[in-house]
């Protein structure tokens, strides 16, 4: 595959972390930009191709109501909360759901994040 070169301007700290990491990975600057390139596009290219397909479905009625997606919500929390020992509760907001839905960010995903950050919240106090 052919390669073509172009400048970017950055932050002094972050050239600095990027050097750091080269450094600890034995790897080049070079390598962990285009690394770090190309997991951004794929991880674009997914979140635009699942916000495409949403968009598709909603044009074609398929939709699922408000409560029907609270209720999802509160039923998967309930079960992992009871595998895993934690309490039971959750804050994500609708805000929260349309907010993570304009990332292309699936309502699994949200609430693993919100149990991740509960358990890295969580102490032997």
């Amino acid at each position: 595959m052919s390669t073509q070169a172009f400048t970017i301007s950055t932050e002094s700290d972050i050239v600095l972390q990027l050097d750091n990491l080269a450094s600890a990975l034995d790897s080049s600057r070079n390598y962990l930009v285009n690394q770090a390139i190309k997991a951004y596009l794929a991880n674009n290219a997914q979140q635009i191709d699942k916000i495409r397909q949403g968009m598709a479905a909603a044009n074609r009625g398929e939709l699922i109501e408000h409560d029907v997606v609270m209720q999802e919500i509160e039923d998967y929390t309930f079960q992992v909360s009871q595998e895993e020992g934690y309490p039971v509760m959750s804050t994500i907001t609708s805000e929260d759901q349309l907010a993570a839905a304009e990332d292309g960010i699936s309502l699994q995903d949200l609430i693993d994040m919100e149990l991740k950050s509960y358990r890295n919240w969580q102490c032997d106090c």
